[in-house]
């Protein structure tokens, strides 16, 4: 399925959220669904953005997924974060397990 990146375009730093849709139109119904759209005074603060990069992602696990924001350079409001371009897999999953895995597995 396309994914959408769903943001708050007066303010940026609520963060993002990936959704899953088949079309634009409904992406923009979903988006307005989501926390970010609940955190936005107006509704047309919301902003919807196709998101070729995750496609097709919405079976992935929580941690493969995470994985994937993590290369894509998606910044993680976590202590001790490695840096996607200089850090191995491994350096990323020593991290997710310490930080995350206590969440979602």
């Amino acid at each position: 399925m396309k994914a959408y990146v769903v943001g708050n375009k007066e303010e940026p730093e609520i963060g993002n959220e990936v959704i899953y849709a088949k079309n634009t139109k409904e992406a923009r119904r979903v988006a307005h669904s989501t926390d970010i759209a609940n955190e936005s005074d107006y509704f047309i603060d919301v902003e919807v953005h196709r998101a070729y990069e995750f496609d097709n992602t919405e079976d992935f696990s929580k941690k493969e997924f995470i994985k994937l924001q993590w290369e894509e350079g998606w910044w993680f409001d976590e202590p001790g974060a490695p840096d996607p371009w200089s850090s191995s897999e491994e350096d990323f999953y020593k991290w997710y397990d310490k930080t995350f895995a206590y969440l979602y597995e």
